[in-house]
């Protein structure tokens, strides 16, 4: 209450008694928003949470953007669609929004307050990095790699920006191990595949997984990769000797001494021969005739004088056949010398000892059945092979002796 007094120029005076009644108007509370203006991460529906100091009703009021908020009943203001800072949506396109939200007094429509602001959409990464796989592109969403049996090279992938790696998927991911080095992710199998027992889930040769690549926004992307294994020749030729069978680790052959015969070795394709060891491999030559091996002794093997290194006449090598791809096999062979009867027989004529050169006999003349037996050491044929008389004697063959 105050009274208010009015004099005029005479002295004369007039008071009036006023009362004047303070009304609760709608008020924001400590909204933490400076200069009106609000910051929000792009791809974000929530703007911002306001309150006031009596229950209120809340709605948005005005704003050239206004159509593209909504604000609920506890005050929270918050995009219709979360907006995306590289496709901006507001009156002018510079991703800021113009938007102004009305509090009223639930029990008064003509206690409000009204707040005008800008919401400024902040540019975040959200964009996925890409992926270079072993084919293709980048950011192409599957690649492939073809490689050989047996091997288990690095497979590289690599990214348009700093990545972390990870096998994520895949029929077969069990079987490959992820290393990462200089932002890169190499890929190999963890056993190297067979192409002939294939471990892939249907055992077609055709390995599947999946790598991701996440960039430090927490942004993936994910690839889907094929290695295919080819086959090889990884099969070792078969090495047919003169013993046994195709593919036979060990072969013999027996010949008599005093005989050189080449020992013939081939194989089920195209191969190169070598020795490849053995006790008495340097006793022999080794030549390559029309794809076949063919070894032979350097001197003619004498069974009474064995050069073997045990000196019991079996002679024994490694013959080897490595083909075109490098697969190598081996045999060893054993050349087994056999004895033949080379020491001649030892004449007794009527003279002297057993084996020698020269016999003499007398006879006395007119005699014309004189006999003169001559003996020897084992069983032979007997004939006369010689002498300027040799035609006026004859020889009767008798087993050891005539």
């Amino acid at each position: 209450e105050v009274i208010v007094n009015a004099t005029d120029l005479i002295g004369r005076d007039t008071q009036q008694t006023v009362n004047i009644g303070i009304v609760n108007v709608v008020e924001f509370e400590d909204t933490g928003v400076l200069n009106d203006q609000i910051i929000v991460d792009e791809n974000t529906l929530d703007v911002h949470t306001f309150a006031t100091d009596m229950p209120s009703i809340w709605s948005i009021n005005s704003g050239v953007d206004a159509d593209l908020f909504l604000i609920n009943q506890e005050g929270l203001l918050s995009f219709k669609n979360k907006p995306d800072w590289e496709d901006p949506i507001d009156s002018n396109k510079d991703n800021t929004y113009k938007v102004a939200i009305r509090a009223t007094e639930k029990d008064d429509n003509n206690n409000f307050v009204d707040i005008t602001l800008d919401i400024i959409v902040a540019d975040v990464d959200d964009t996925p990095p890409l992926i270079t796989g072993p084919s293709g592109n980048a950011g192409d969403l599957t690649s492939n790699e073809s490689i050989e049996e047996n091997t288990s090279p690095f497979i590289k992938f690599s990214s348009n920006e700093s990545v972390s790696w990870e096998i994520m998927a895949g029929t077969d991911s069990e079987l490959f191990s992820l290393n990462e080095n200089d932002n890169e992710g190499w890929v190999h199998f963890i056993t190297a595949p067979d192409w002939e027992n294939p471990l892939d889930s249907n055992g077609d040769n055709i390995y599947k997984f999946n790598v991701q690549a996440t960039d430090v926004a927490g942004n993936n992307s994910e690839q889907a990769v094929s290695i295919t294994v080819t086959d090889i020749d990884d099969t070792p030729p078969l090495i047919k000797g003169p013993s046994g069978n195709a593919g036979d680790l060990t072969s013999n052959f027996e010949e008599k001494e005093n005989i050189n015969s080449i020992v013939k070795f081939s194989a089920n394709e195209e191969v190169q021969w070598l020795f490849n060891g053995g006790s008495d491999v340097e006793l022999f030559t080794l030549t390559s005739q029309e794809g076949q091996g063919w070894i032979q002794f350097k001197e003619t093997p004498d069974y009474e004088i064995p050069k073997d290194s045990d000196l019991d006449n079996r002679y024994e090598l490694v013959l080897s056949a490595e083909d075109l791809f490098g697969n190598v096999s081996n045999q060893n062979v054993t050349i087994i010398v056999g004895d033949i009867d080379d020491t001649p027989p030892k004449i007794l004529g009527p003279s002297g000892l057993g084996g020698s050169k020269n016999s003499r006999s007398t006879l006395n003349e007119n005699i014309s059945d004189a006999n003169f037996s001559f003996f020897a050491t084992e069983e032979v044929t007997w004939s006369i092979n010689g002498g300027d008389d040799k035609d006026l004697f004859s020889i009767v063959n008798t087993d050891i002796s005539s």
